[in-house]
């Protein structure tokens, strides 16, 4: 079946097409024509058989949920738009907030991508989703603003101190969940380690994601 062949991790040269030869020779060994997948990463690797379409998800019990990247192309070809439109849907509320969608280049024509934020490059369109998905969370206002002001820090020009940013965090993911706070260090691990964000006391985003990281598990 197409798991079993995925699980094997081998590949032909073709696959590797416009793939820096540096990550090749990083994450492959070739043998007997073929590239095979590191071993440890393999055993990174998870494979569940799922119906888009007629399966639930997202669902607390499963992993599918809170998915940082999701990768669907060649899929929607073979679906009506009715069905794409759900599974649209079901991928937006599974993914993390800021997490990303890519599909193929035509496959979502048509339809309503209004739940994402669309970002365009040279050879790919990519769908996220959006900021505002926090506003209508449970969670306290003044995590939702150090969220926007780490992802708008060019925006700003206020100068908070970042101890109590951090007991904002502490407070608010305490009595609600600790979700947002994760969700902050996902954003923080999309920018540049030297980037700084005025917002918190002009500190670089390496020397926050520690702070942070250590306040999780202060709090754990």
């Amino acid at each position: 079946t197409a798991l079993q062949k995925a699980k094997l991790g081998e590949y032909g040269a073709w696959s590797f097409r416009g793939v820096n030869p540096d990550s090749k020779q990083r994450y492959f060994r070739f043998q007997n024509n073929k590239y095979y997948l590191d071993p440890q990463i393999k055993e990174m690797v998870t494979f569940q058989a799922l119906n888009l379409v007629n399966d639930p998800f997202p669902q607390q019990d499963t992993r599918m949920k809170e998915i940082d990247l999701i990768l669907c192309r060649n899929v929607f070809i073979y679906f009506d738009i009715k069905a794409i439109a759900n599974v649209l849907s079901k991928f937006h509320r599974a993914l993390q907030p800021f997490g990303y969608l890519l599909t193929g280049h035509a496959e979502v024509i048509n339809q309503d991508l209004s739940l994402f934020q669309t970002k365009v490059f040279p050879e790919s369109i990519i769908y996220q989703r959006q900021m505002n998905d926090l506003e209508n969370s449970p969670l306290s206002d003044s995590a939702y603003q150090l969220n926007q002001s780490l992802w708008n820090n060019d925006k700003s020009n206020e100068n908070n101190e970042l101890d109590e940013n951090i007991h904002i965090f502490r407070n608010t993911f305490e009595k609600n969940n600790i979700k947002m706070q994760k969700s902050a260090l996902n954003l923080l691990r999309q920018l540049s380690p030297d980037s700084r964000i005025p917002k918190l006391n002009n500190l670089t985003v390496a020397e926050l994601i520690v702070k942070l990281e250590k306040e999780l598990k202060d709090i754990d």
